[in-house]
């Protein structure tokens, strides 16, 4: 009868054969043997170039090193490459232990970023711990058989090699239960060094560990070959639910032609049942019975077929056209069976038949169309409803590079690009209802790789009895188009950015003439002739401004630069702005303004600054083409439930073929009646895009040349219930303002001059700088209290200046004075540090009451 010692050695071997990924126990009876079994292991590792990291007691760690110092590994250039990874047994132990317990999220932080660090290093990693044996020894048993646990955890994300070490002593002193889930945990139970020297009870237990682990193992495989026998009879139970359930037909015959198997498809395409249909000869259900015993005899020679053409019969002796594909099955070198796949082109064949019939009865006719076809500029192609190529005119060949015997019979995907093929299917969807789709712009691909943008018609093909049987399509290059239509947009975008341009320099030389005029004006006195040459001034810089405003406007709303408030006023207050914009205007050509307003709040919705504009250049244009002391009129007022806005004058009116026109960008309606030429022909356009903003609409009207004319904007009416968020504008103070120090920052000597001499009239104290560096220092010296800066200056620019004196302490307000008056202007200058912005030429009002607010 064996002994407990020959049983362990047979049934266990010793560190030297464990393999890589192993979680073995080593149980020892004294230090040397320790030192020797796993110095050896982790030696050989170390000597080898692998990983290795020992978390072991001080005096183990010591005896460990002097044994592999005998062996010449050098351990210093091991720790320095990081190979080689010591930690204390105790301290790294009392890193995750709470309460005694080996915490996971701590034991996760403390081990897992060692053995990370390893496995990148080298695929083979050897690891050593003893803190198992600690918290045994300390009798917390419990506490050792988690800790194993924890490391198999991490065992499933790492490959390493792992032994644990208990002294025989103490392990055989412990609860039998603790000792049984301690082998339970490990791969290998391995055994002390002296058989002899065990005690009854520890060769009892040391075995009892190998006999669990081997039943385990045994369960582990039984269970694993049940799991994979259930997945296997799975797949094969979902491969033959598959093959029953395709959407095609699919059967098997032997070497003699008996169909063994059908899928339900051929069953029921051909009509029959199973036991109608499996068992019989697969020739007796071919039209030509030659043929499908040459196609067995072929398969049997070993030849694939592919979409072999054959008529089938059904039960009901219809007959089906269709495709075979198949191919044999051998069992060894013996023809044993097929797999067949069967097509049913039946209603291709049809198709092609009606054609054919179709061709026949009206043959001039087709060789009329063809003719055309052939020779358009246009590519048209027609294919069946599988998608595949019918037929390719010339005009296909020229526009794609195939020639017609190359795409014709070839599936349309050839000449649709990959991330555009899911329209092939959505048109098909449509086709297959009926519709017929027009001026469908994509995106083709020619034979040399070439995308060609093009515009498809495309429709149904039928049958005399009204049935879908093919696509035609008509595609027409459109590249050129494409291009010019980008070059549009590029030209658009430039249009747009000289504009702005544009803008901004014509208002550089408005400023310092606004401004000069406000001077003339103050200085003139009383005397008429001044004031009156002031006031022309000032009424041409206002014209000026308006057409830039106007111009600015038009390309920032078609661009969507301008975002439309929503808030619901009383229309009044429009009005009342507008007449006060154009009075200078009227004044001047002595027009009589009568205005019908309702006496009730007549509220609308919208934005109030716009619509104030749509107004003043309704009546600035009547103000341009009526004659001195002719007769204009405003009213407002609720029609049909919605609002309405007419302005009428008896000038020279709209001729009956400029009606249609008068809203077109730069148009004029007869600019010679007045003699007029102070426009663009933009404001009635800006009116238009304001009033469409809005939900309006915007009509004129004129008995012709002489008769006068009238512009009627019709908007819809808020609701009676909304309330009104805008107020009428207070009245204008006429408080002088306080005594200011201002530093004018400007490279144009004019406006600079100019600005400072009106500010002087004020009583302002007044300094003036030409560019950065002297505007920094002009400020330090003066102390402003304002400092209106220009955004353009030369070298350094305002925005630059704003940030050096704002960085500097400067507690003086800053005002942007510049060209450009845009949103994302205004934005910029204040995120630049500017308290205001002012756009040129300065109206001298506003500008009084940004000094008394400074």
């Amino acid at each position: 009868m064996p002994t407990p010692e020959s049983v362990l050695a047979a049934a266990v071997p010793d560190l030297s054969n464990v393999a890589q990924d192993e979680h073995v126990v080593q149980f020892y009876e004294h230090d040397d043997a320790l030192v020797d079994k796993v110095g050896a292991v982790v030696g050989d590792a170390l000597a080898e170039g692998a990983s290795a990291i020992v978390i072991a007691t001080p005096s183990h760690l010591a005896a460990f090193e002097r044994c592999w110092a005998s062996r010449g590994i050098d351990l210093a250039s091991a720790k320095g490459s990081g190979r080689y990874v010591t930690r204390d047994a105790a301290a790294t132990l009392a890193s995750f232990l709470s309460d005694g317990w080996p915490d996971a999220r701590r034991f996760t932080e403390a081990i897992e970023p060692l053995v990370a660090s390893a496995s990148k290093r080298h695929a083979r990693v050897v690891i050593f711990g003893e803190m198992v044996a600690l918290l045994w020894a300390d009798g917390n048993h419990a506490a050792a058989v988690r800790l194993e646990r924890l490391w198999n955890e991490l065992a499933l994300k790492y490959r390493f090699l792992l032994c644990c070490a208990y002294p025989l002593e103490a392990i055989a002193a412990g609860p039998q239960d603790a000792l049984r889930e301690v082998c339970a945990e490990h791969a290998r139970a391995l055994p002390a060094e002296s058989y002899s020297a065990l005690s009854t009870e520890a060769e009892r237990l040391a075995a009892i560990c190998q006999l669990q682990q081997r039943a385990e193992a045994l369960e582990r495989e039984t269970t694993r070959r049940k799991s994979t026998e259930s997945l296997l009879a799975r797949r094969e139970h979902e491969l033959s639910e598959f093959l029953e359930g395709a959407p095609h037909a699919i059967h098997s015959v032997d070497a003699n032609g008996v169909i063994l198997w059908a899928n339900r498809y051929e069953l029921e395409m051909l009509g029959y049942s199973a036991d109608e249909y499996i068992g019989r000869s697969i020739d007796d259900f071919y039209v030509d019975r030659n043929l499908a015993r040459s196609l067995v005899r072929r398969l049997a020679e070993g030849e694939t077929l592919r979409e072999e053409a054959a008529q089938v019969r059904c039960k009901d002796g219809s007959i089906r056209d269709v495709l075979v594909t198949s191919n044999a099955c051998w069992d060894g070198e013996t023809f044993s069976r097929t797999r067949c796949f069967t097509r049913d082109v039946t209603l291709e064949r049809r198709a092609e038949q009606a054609l054919r019939e179709s061709e026949a009865r009206a043959e001039s006719t087709r060789a009329l169309l063809a003719a055309i076809v052939e020779s358009s500029n246009d590519a048209v192609i027609s294919k069946s409803l599988d998608g595949r190529i019918t037929s390719w005119n010339d005009g296909a060949a020229r526009l794609f590079g195939y020639r017609p015997d190359e795409a014709i019979g070839q599936p349309i995907m050839m000449i649709i690009p990959s991330e555009l093929r899911h329209e092939e299917f959505e048109i098909l969807e449509r086709i297959s209802r009926g519709e017929r789709i027009e001026q469908f712009e994509t995106t083709r691909v020619a034979k040399d790789g070439r995308r060609i943008d093009v515009s498809l018609t495309i429709s149904p093909v039928r049958s005399d009895d009204g049935r879908i049987i093919g696509v035609s399509k008509v595609a027409r290059d459109i590249s050129e188009r494409k291009r010019i239509e980008e070059a549009l947009r590029i030209s658009d975008r430039r249009k747009d950015e000289f504009i702005a341009m544009l803008g901004h320099e014509l208002r550089n030389p408005l400023a310092p003439i606004r401004t000069a005029a406000e001077v003339f004006r103050r200085i003139a006195g009383g005397n008429p002739e001044y004031l009156e040459l002031s006031q022309i001034l000032q009424r041409q810089v206002q014209q000026m401004t308006r057409l830039l405003d106007d111009l600015l406007d038009v390309s920032r709303i078609t661009q969507g630069k301008i975002k439309f408030k929503r808030e619901a006023f009383d229309l009044a207050l429009v009005a009342q702005r507008a007449v006060e914009a154009c009075r200078p205007l009227m004044e001047s050509r002595r027009h009589q303004l009568r205005l019908d307003l309702p006496k009730a709040v007549l509220r609308v919705e919208g934005d109030s600054v716009r619509l104030v504009q749509l107004v003043t250049n309704l009546l600035n244009n009547a103000a341009r083409y009526t004659p001195v002391g002719g007769r204009i009129t405003l009213t407002m007022g609720r029609r049909r439930g919605a609002v309405e806005i007419r302005v009428k004058d008896n000038g020279a009116g709209i001729s009956p073929d400029a009606l249609p026109r008068i809203f077109d960008l730069f148009v004029q309606a007869n600019p010679s009646a007045t003699g007029s030429q102070d426009g663009l022909g933009i404001g009635l356009t800006l009116v238009k895009i304001i009033a469409e903003h809005h939900g309006g609409t915007v009509t004129a009207a004129s008995a012709g040349p002489g008769q006068g004319s009238e512009f009627i904007v019709t908007l819809p009416a808020a609701a009676q219930d909304t309330g009104l968020s805008v107020a009428i504008d207070p009245p204008a103070s006429d408080a002088a303002a306080a005594r200011r120090r201002i530093v004018i920052v400007d490279d144009n000597v004019d406006a600079s001059q100019s600005l400072a001499t009106l500010l002087r009239l004020s009583g302002h104290d007044v300094f003036v700088a030409c560019d950065g560096p002297s505007a920094l220092q002009t400020v330090r010296t003066a102390r402003p209290d304002l400092i209106m800066l220009d955004i353009g200056l030369p070298g350094m620019s305002g925005y630059e200046v704003a940030k050096q004196l704002r960085d500097n302490g400067c507690k003086g307000r800053l005002v942007a004075v510049t060209g450009y008056g845009a949103p994302e202007d205004r934005q910029r200058s204040h995120d630049a540090g500017f308290d205001h912005h002012l756009v040129k030429p300065i109206e001298p009002s506003s500008l009084e009451q940004l000094i008394a607010g400074a």
